[in-house]
């Protein structure tokens, strides 16, 4: 987490790359810091996403979307632009693997970037899995538009 940190001196295509190589090349991982090039899914069947819970867009979309995201937000309230961004983020699943990594390790780069925090603390990724049903169903609630329902985590 340290390393990523460390790569994360802005939130855009080009450090999000950099913090997921960081985060994924010590785990082997085939592909560290570079983007998918296929379709994922969440859930689904072997023969298709007709069953996914989750089907994000496009590989060749997530470039452009991490340049062009609300990380980039100054006029809000932090909290509100960090669970946005993160919302995002895990919304485009830009990485075939590594992605529930990396979204915690831009949150804490982000917090980091505004000196809310200095170092690193308890991995954020500990409290969303105390209650992994309704983390989902908020990212779900934040896709549909739900506003009300997505800042319920």
């Amino acid at each position: 987490m340290e390393a990523a940190l460390g790569e994360a001196t802005s939130i855009d295509a080009s450090s999000v790359l950099a913090m997921h190589h960081a985060l994924m090349e010590p785990s082997g991982d085939p592909r560290p810091g570079r983007w998918r090039t296929e379709e994922v899914r969440i859930g689904g069947s072997e023969i298709g996403p007709h069953r996914a819970t989750f089907v994000p867009s496009r590989h060749d979309r997530c470039p452009a979307a991490l340049d062009d995201q609300f990380a980039a937000r100054s006029d809000l309230p932090v909290i509100l632009y960090v669970a946005v961004t993160h919302a995002q983020f895990e919304t485009m699943h830009p990485f075939t693997d590594g992605n529930g990594c990396s979204g915690p390790a831009i949150i804490h780069g982000m917090l980091r970037g505004v000196e809310v925090t200095e170092g690193v603390t308890v991995p954020l990724s500990a409290g969303l899995l105390t209650d992994t049903a309704g983390y989902f169903a908020s990212l779900d609630a934040y896709r549909r538009g739900d506003g009300k329902r997505s800042c319920a985590v």
